[in-house]
């Protein structure tokens, strides 16, 4: 049992099977293929789904609620409109939505984020339980250089702000530059000098927060002794189960997340990419079930 400002949260003495979709969508392409993939995911289970997008436009936006799938929902670009002479880049929001008992009981942006349509937040509540889930979508530092340490930073003094609570986290970080068995190995981007320091606060927990990266848990979980037995623990990860991104040239890299309190135990962990780049996006899905 954890209490801050007054709320108590207990997730503690029943069990509870939940999944959570994680999936930068991408902004090209038509959103209909993107949509029948989606639903046949949540569809798998007969347990509640939370589904965290990324770079959802508002035609995808519009379609997305057109298909019903969702009993409730949040669109980040409701909450901060693209202004009339921003790019297009303030055009790619994030969404949250819930399948069965879940329900969203308060939202809100991680308002000192450089882009906080990018930082969608809500407190959800089922019949047993209630905790926090965030969606957030870095910024690319090809484009926006030190903003995306800036949103990286915001999203750490968040995240400090929630230690001890039951939180979701799901992202699309850009980074690191190489991930490694030993997280310890991690190697980021430098984004103009800052030697990757603000995405090691959000991908090496312990610094600003203690949530789990629950592929890694679940990597260890399923692979007894894993590190141990490695006569060489410098093993890069994506291997082929674990790619969420390639660039040409068959570069592979693990940018999508989900990361959650230790108020829940992993069950499974996959990366879909052959099917998400089927179904038009550039990202792989990746689903967690959680008890």
């Amino acid at each position: 049992m954890n209490s801050q400002n007054g709320l108590k949260y207990s997730l503690i003495g029943y069990t509870q099977m939940l999944r959570i979709i994680n999936w930068n969508i991408s902004y090209l392409g038509k959103p209909d293929r993107k949509i029948e993939f989606l639903n046949g995911m949540v569809n798998q289970v007969d347990y509640p789904c939370l589904v965290a997008l990324e770079e959802v436009t508002g035609s995808a936006y519009e379609a997305i609620c057109e298909a019903n799938i969702f009993q409730d929902h949040l669109y980040s670009l409701i909450l901060r409109p693209q202004g009339r002479f921003e790019s297009k880049n303030r055009g790619l929001g994030c969404f949250i939505g819930t399948t069965g008992e879940i329900k969203i009981t308060d939202s809100s942006l991680i308002d000192r984020a450089p882009f906080p349509e990018r930082a969608l937040t809500a407190k959800v509540k089922t019949s047993r339980s209630q905790f926090d889930i965030i969606c957030f979508h870095s910024l690319t530092g090809v484009h926006f250089k030190k903003a995306k340490s800036a949103h990286f930073a915001a999203l750490a003094d968040y995240l400090n702000l929630k230690r001890g609570e039951p939180l979701i986290l799901c992202c699309d970080l850009n980074e690191p530059k190489f991930d490694y068995l030993d997280p310890d190995k991690m190697e980021f981007f430098d984004q103009k000098g800052d030697k990757g320091k603000y995405a090691r606060l959000i991908l090496q927990p312990g610094i600003a927060h203690d949530l789990q990266d629950v592929y890694r848990v679940n990597l260890y979980k399923t692979n007894p002794g894993l590190f141990e037995n490695q006569k060489n623990p410098d093993i890069l990860i994506p291997d082929q189960h674990a790619a969420s991104h390639i660039f040409r040239g068959g570069i592979k890299k693990r940018y999508d997340y989900i990361m959650a309190s230790t108020h829940w135990s992993v069950k499974d962990v996959r990366y879909l990419y052959d099917e998400a780049i089927l179904h038009g996006s550039d990202h792989a899905l990746l689903l967690a079930d959680l008890e």
